[in-house]
Parts: structure tokens; sequence; C-alpha cells
């Protein structure tokens, strides 16, 4: 007879695996796999955790701290991201088109919109620091910021 605690890690793992074959095939990015694909389990869950209870402490955003906490119930995590790539779709998409749209929408161009929030230098509001600026990066250089 199998005892269950025997084999359950093998299962969920293989499950994950399952998963992240799965994402592969979704559609995306004209037939290019721009995703980055991992599996957390074991230590790799407890620093992921670590980490979120650490962004908990510095933006007191609650669903961090809740989160860092369920994730250690977990078996494995599948985690998947994206490359940030341009793809070279033609979709009638052009900067021109864009303003205008804008232009339309908001009765203002997009620079005299930035302007107005004082975002003139490729900064923006942090989505979590409300005192602070965030600087938009490259894919890669969230990358490299990233150790699972």
């Amino acid at each position: 007879m199998e005892n269950l605690e025997d084999f359950k890690h093998e299962i969920v793992l293989s499950n994950a695996r399952q998963m992240c074959l799965a994402a592969l095939t979704a559609p995306k990015a004209r037939g290019n796999n721009n995703l980055v694909i991992k599996i957390a389990s074991g230590d790799d869950i407890k620093r992921l955790s670590d980490k979120l209870e650490e962004l908990f402490e510095k933006t007191s955003q609650e669903f961090l701290h809740r989160d860092s906490q369920n994730i250690l119930a977990a078996e494995a995590i599948v985690l998947i991201g994206s490359r940030i790539v341009p793809l070279g779709l033609d979709c009638g998409y052009s900067a021109s088109n864009y303003a205008t749209a804008f232009k339309e929408q908001l009765k203002q161009s997009p620079v005299q919109f930035r302007q107005e929030r004082g975002w003139n230098d490729g900064k923006v509001p942090h989505p979590f620091f409300s005192v602070e600026l965030g600087y938009l990066r490259s894919f890669d250089e969230y990358a490299e910021n990233i150790t699972i």
C-alpha cells in the first residue's frame, strides 16, 4: 500500500511541470517564446516569502504580508513572466495615431498630460511607494534583481 506522503511532492512537481508546459502552448508574441517560467519549491518558497515580507515592511501593502504567509503552505509555485520585447506588429498603431486618440479623449496632448503631473523626465508615480517616483527599466534590468 502506498502512503500519500511518499509520493505527494513528486506528483505536485509533476503537475507544476505540466502547467509550465501548458503555458508554452498559449498564443503569444507572434509564435516567439518570450515567457520566463520557473517552479519554486522548498527553500525557494521560503526566500520568496521573505522577499514578500520585506516588501510589505517597506510598503505596508497588506496583500504582500498575506501572500508571504499563504505561500509557505504550498508544495510548489509556478511563476510565469514575460520578457518585454517589441513584436513588430503593424496594427495601425503609430506615435501620431496615439497622440491624436489621446488628445481626442483627454482634450490635451500626452506631453501636456505628463507636464501637468510633473512627469517630464521619464519618472512615473511608484505603485507602492506613493512618495517616490519609479523609473521604467527594461525587462533585463528587472530580471537581474530577481533571484529564486
